[in-house]
């Protein structure tokens, strides 16, 4: 059992490994904090002395379930950095010294800026929600924190033997060494592996006999990928069988060679709606990915067919396959990048490709008011075109609809052709 000295940098701590992911350092190891090569339990002691605040949230979430599974059952967490009411209100001085910043925001150089300040209650909550128990976190002031540049705080924390908290971090752990999350850039589906990651914990909380049908429907519908991550964990920690597990594993192992996430994004473009009703429509998609899904599990079922023979027709476009994780932020982040390119077309005057980039945008997000905008300015010489797409505006976009009424009159010409009105 040793101690692990974490992003160590320069101070160097005799008795303790000391990791760091640089090799301008005195490390004994060079390793990400994230992704330790170490066994499940090994260490009895994990110390992150001014680190998590160059990790980001998502990145302390992920590394905190990454420490969480390394620790044996009773070692110790130790975490020490900076406190952010008490550095905001240092750096705001009027005459702050450049200690004072640099305990703010970090130095200018590769690993040392600052990505997020946590205050006591945020990095309570955190170190609580990956399952580490006994939290206590106590204030140090400048002459024990960090060279003395600032007040900082210190949390300690115990991992005990729980099994959900062990399924939490190998949950964790097993999503960002699949790749299907890269903790330090937050992409877009960081809050929906959250709360797969919930309703996972749920669903093994309430012992229902069926279990792995309620987690293939939770994280299928997103990413095979993350269901697969899923199955393995529920195995590793004894919550199922291997051979239970085996025909939902090659299920998932065939949905992500068809490219699920992107075949859910085609027949979301292949189905448009009106604006306003993303929300009914991704939850009307949720429910069919789920009988087809079970249609896929159970192929005897013929009532079934149909949807699987539906879903089995798309024809998957390029920018379908630019998803790989399916739910509404990835789908709102795809419909942006298509209003872009549009954008983009449209300042090379190539009207044909940017209405097709357009129209796609509002395919995959109706609530998307952006590329309706730009529809409804290029259909001037088409007024009742024109009058469609400002009514759909003005559902998306309620608080702008004295601004939208007036250019809807001036792109159709009605105010030139109504004139002046006299005044009363």
């Amino acid at each position: 059992m040793t101690t692990l000295h974490l992003g160590c940098g320069l101070d160097y701590r005799p008795g303790a490994v000391n990791i760091d992911r640089h090799d301008r350092t005195a490390a004994d190891v060079q390793a990400d904090a994230l992704r330790l090569p170490l066994a499940d339990g090994s260490v009895t002691r994990v110390e992150a002395r001014q680190l998590v605040e160059h990790l980001g949230y998502a990145g302390t979430v992920y590394a905190l379930a990454e420490w969480g599974r390394v620790l044996a059952p009773g070692g110790t967490l130790l975490i020490e950095t900076p406190d952010r009411p008490a550095a905001c209100r240092a750096a705001a001085e009027s005459d702050a010294p450049a200690p004072a910043l640099h305990w703010l925001l970090g130095l200018p150089w590769p690993g040392y800026q600052h990505r997020t300040l946590f205050d006591e209650t945020d990095l309570r909550a955190l170190t609580e929600q990956a399952g580490l128990t006994q939290v206590a976190v106590t204030r140090l002031p400048p002459t024990q924190a960090g060279e003395g540049l600032g007040e900082g705080l210190r949390l300690t924390a115990t991992q005990p033997h729980d099994p959900l908290a062990d399924l939490r971090a190998r949950l964790h752990v097993g999503w960002a060494a699949a790749g299907i999350i890269d903790p330090l850039t937050a992409p877009p589906h960081l809050a929906h592996l959250e709360t797969v990651c919930d309703r996972v914990l749920r669903a093994v909380t309430a012992g229902d006999a069926g279990l792995l049908p309620v987690v293939l429907g939770a994280t299928a519908r997103h990413d095979p990928c993350v269901a697969r991550v899923a199955f393995q964990a529920l195995v590793a920690h004894g919550f199922v069988s291997p051979a239970k597990t085996r025909p939902y594993l090659e299920l998932v192992s065939a949905l992500a060679d068809e490219a699920f996430p992107a075949r859910l994004a085609a027949w979301l473009r292949a189905n448009p709606a009106p604006p306003g009703v993303q929300a009914v429509r991704l939850r009307r998609l949720h429910e069919r990915a789920g009988l087809y899904l079970t249609a896929r599990l159970h192929p005897d079922e013929t009532a079934l067919h149909p949807v699987r023979f539906r879903f089995d027709a798309l024809a998957l476009t390029p920018t379908d396959r630019e998803i790989d994780f399916f739910c509404a932020d990835t789908m709102a982040h795809l419909s942006h990048r298509e209003a872009a390119r549009g954008r983009r077309a449209l300042a090379r005057g190539d009207l044909p490709t940017a209405r097709r980039h357009l129209e796609t945008a509002i395919a995959y997000d109706a609530d998307n008011p952006l590329p309706v905008w730009e529809l409804a300015r290029l259909a001037a010489a088409r007024p009742l075109e024109a009058l469609e797409h400002y009514a759909a505006l003005l559902e998306l976009l309620p608080d702008a609809a004295d601004a939208l009424r007036t250019e809807l009159d001036a792109v159709t010409g009605r105010a030139a052709a109504v004139g002046p009105q006299p005044r009363v």
